[in-house]
């Protein structure tokens, strides 16, 4: 059997490579990124810090897990914040009196809870990214273009957003 060979000029290899890369840009968001802007945006706290389970345990998360630090303040918002969120777009998943979390894990399908998170931390960068670090470190697949394309969808003004549009901006060849 005979193979076909496709000679391309070094132009066309560059632009199709450019063109990979943009579209990689694009719809795909990376550890690095979110890690990058954690180290940049999440400010120093004071006062008593707390330990918090990125993938929280009435969700399934396990109670080994690694814990990431932060301000007593800032973690009761994240608590509150993401009790919003469930209400919102995931009735029936936020823990409450009469719904604990063996309920929501026998109501909700593991997938259906990991997803649940992966958007809460994406539409919430600008606040958790130290968060949503250690949870897309253990799930990495969540990061994939059905979350990215909803959280951008959801996440109105984020600062997380524009930087990343910038940061492909300055990456685009021209």
């Amino acid at each position: 059997m005979a193979e076909t060979v496709v000679v391309l000029g070094s132009s066309a290899i560059v632009a199709y490579f450019a063109a990979a890369v943009v579209l990689s840009l694009l719809t795909y968001v990376t550890i690095v990124e979110i890690s990058e802007y954690a180290k940049a945006n999440v400010k120093e706290e004071s006062g008593p810090y707390e330990l918090h389970h990125a993938f929280p345990m009435f969700m399934g998360g396990l109670y080994k897990q690694e814990l990431v630090p932060m301000g007593r303040k800032r973690h009761r918002q994240l608590h509150k914040n993401l009790a919003v969120f469930l209400d919102k777009y995931y009735p029936g998943m936020r823990p409450k009196r009469g719904n604990a979390g063996p309920q929501i894990q026998r109501s909700f399908s593991t997938e259906k809870r990991l997803e649940a998170m992966a958007r809460f931390y994406l539409v919430n960068m600008d606040c958790y990214a130290d968060a949503a670090t250690q949870f897309f470190k253990d799930h990495i697949d969540l990061l994939n273009d059905e979350n990215i394309k909803w959280a951008k969808e959801h996440a109105f003004e984020s600062k997380f957003w524009q930087t990343i549009e910038s940061w492909i901006r300055e990456e685009t060849p021209e």
